[in-house]
């Protein structure tokens, strides 16, 4: 069984009003829930219709009743999800043609009744053109923004992780992700999270993965990475192979740009695995391919099991990390 996520959220405190002509008693009340999201797989595929008593949940290696459980390719999900939709605005990403509001539709929103999207974009910098929704209006001036040269959206603040160098244009991806991330992990704690990027995983900072796999482990959000382009830069590696038996003092510059591009995907499409999400490397963007990429996200969403439990009322168990 593998654990992808886990959450914590506080409601607040319910006070009732004063009572007439006397000191009023104030009632408190406290709820915490927690919940761990993950999927079962078995020989390659997923395993569905599992119930609570399949499983022992344990919290920092103490076992826990579980109060909430569903999931497994269940339809009467009651957990909200939210798929974040994080695109790279360089030109060779946005004119690939994924940026179709009524595939989305069609095969995201129509497929699943508790899904919103929201869409975010990114160069160096990162803007939010669109909050959750499950409009196909909103959905479809957010991708005509993007699509236009990104005007309009809200700023989302954007920061090298430490030690990392970038100069300013180019594509932050990573530093994007991250941001994305903590963007979106400001809304409701009750609702699982995921992540698609689209982005030819060419980054110009030396930031990598693993930098924002972190981040994206301890909010729970996986991250679907789809590379696009990947058969062109291999093109060009297997292109300026030859050329490393010549003696000439150029002829292997191609070839080194050519396998660090290489090495730059194969980084990016790392993304899927440390995350708990999946790669996706797509030779091109067809309407039939989105749509089974879609169709692939959905199927995601749908064997997606959620386990909830109360935590220990310990002083300090709330909002730190567990395992």
């Amino acid at each position: 069984m593998l654990f992808r996520s886990l959450s914590s959220f506080l409601a607040a405190l319910v006070l009732f009003p004063p009572l007439a002509a006397q000191d009023a008693p104030v009632f408190r009340a406290e709820t915490r829930l927690s919940t761990v999201a993950f999927h079962v797989g078995q020989k390659g595929f997923y395993v569905e219709k599992l119930k609570a008593s399949d499983f022992e949940l344990l919290e920092d290696g103490k076992p826990r009743t579980i109060t909430f459980f569903e999931g497994g390719d269940a339809r009467d999900r009651t957990v909200p999800v939210e798929l974040i939709l994080l695109i790279d605005r360089s030109g060779s990403v946005v004119n690939a043609g994924m940026l179709q509001p009524l595939v989305f539709q069609d095969r995201v929103i129509r497929g699943l009744p508790n899904v919103s999207l929201s869409v975010y974009a990114f160069t160096s910098n990162l803007r939010r053109y669109a909050s959750p929704t499950r409009d196909s209006a909103a959905l479809a001036a957010a991708f005509d923004a993007i699509k236009a040269g990104g005007q309009g959206g809200e700023s989302i603040p954007v920061e090298l992780p430490p030690k990392r160098k970038g100069e300013k244009g180019g594509t932050w991806i990573y530093e994007s992700v991250i941001a994305a991330a903590r963007d979106a992990a400001k809304g409701p704690a009750s609702v699982s999270r995921l992540m698609l990027v689209f982005s030819d995983g060419l980054s110009t900072t030396t930031s990598a993965a693993g930098d924002a796999a972190p981040l994206c482990q301890e909010l729970g959000i996986p991250v679907y990475a789809v590379a696009l382009g990947h058969a062109k830069v291999l093109a060009s590696v297997a292109r300026n192979q030859p050329r490393t038996a010549s003696k000439h003092p150029k002829a292997g510059t191609g070839l080194a740009n050519a396998e660090a591009k290489e090495a730059k995907v194969e980084d990016y499409l790392k993304l899927g695995p440390l995350t708990g999400g999946m790669p996706f490397d797509l030779p091109e963007i067809t309407l039939d391919l989105m749509q089974k990429l879609l169709d692939g996200v959905v199927g995601e969403i749908r064997t997606e099991y959620i386990a909830g439990f109360v935590p220990d009322s310990s002083e300090g168990q709330i909002g730190r990390a567990h395992v």
